[in-house]
């Protein structure tokens, strides 16, 4: 609760600093969006949503600084440990800020089609864990941690004017992640209790389909 109250702060605190960074009218631009978490190593869809802030450089480019979250429910085999095979649930909960570079494709007064590259960086927090061990009995705890890790992506966007003030967009957005699980397996072999450590690789990528507004200053 800690986590998702400081988040959604942070996403407040981009229109304050948009607000004070105003300079030329309609350079700046920002708002909500809600979207949808699937395929790539995704469980299956999920919701998503969060806050963009959008600087406009001319009507050939811009940049945009967002933050998103969305839930997931992660199974991956433990595959690189000697004696210890098996499989991992992960509940997460995914916090991603990212920037975009946006080129404009093609542009109208009341459309543009855009194309977007960038970075992000992603926080794993892990709600519970459930390690289903097929040939490896008496453990008597188990830890499994993601390390938070940076991404990249590309985005192919539509925007939409409604108004003077007031625009929608949707983007297709595909990003690509690369981090590791880190493994900590307690066993009770009679005598003593032993702990394997280890790390394998875990790759996360996913496509958004993300739906937002944005107020034009």
């Amino acid at each position: 609760m800690i986590k998702r109250t400081l988040y959604l702060l942070a996403c407040l605190g981009f229109v304050q600093t948009v607000n004070v960074a105003n300079g030329k009218e309609f350079k700046w631009e920002d708002g909500p969006h809600i979207g949808v978490v699937g395929a790539g190593d995704t469980s299956g869809e999920s919701f998503a949503w969060g806050w963009q802030a959008q600087y406009n450089h001319n009507e050939y480019w811009s940049w945009e600084l967002a933050v998103t979250t969305h839930d997931d429910e992660i199974n991956t085999a433990l595959n690189q440990a000697a004696g210890i095979t098996g499989d991992v649930d992960l509940d997460l909960n995914i916090y991603k800020a990212y920037l975009t570079g946006r080129v404009n494709l093609l542009g109208y007064d009341f459309f543009t089609l855009y194309l977007g590259l960038g970075f992000g960086y992603s926080i794993f927090d892990e709600e519970g864990n459930e390690s289903l061990n097929a040939n490896l009995g008496n453990i008597v705890n188990s830890n499994f941690n993601l390390r938070n890790e940076f991404s990249y992506h590309g985005a192919l966007g539509f925007e939409f004017i409604l108004d003077r003030r007031w625009e929608i967009f949707t983007e297709f957005h595909y990003a690509v992640l690369e981090t590791k699980m880190d493994v900590n397996v307690a066993q009770d072999i009679g005598a003593f209790i032993t702990d394997s450590k280890f790390s394998q690789d875990f790759d996360y990528d996913y496509i958004l389909y993300r739906l937002g507004l944005n107020y034009r200053f």
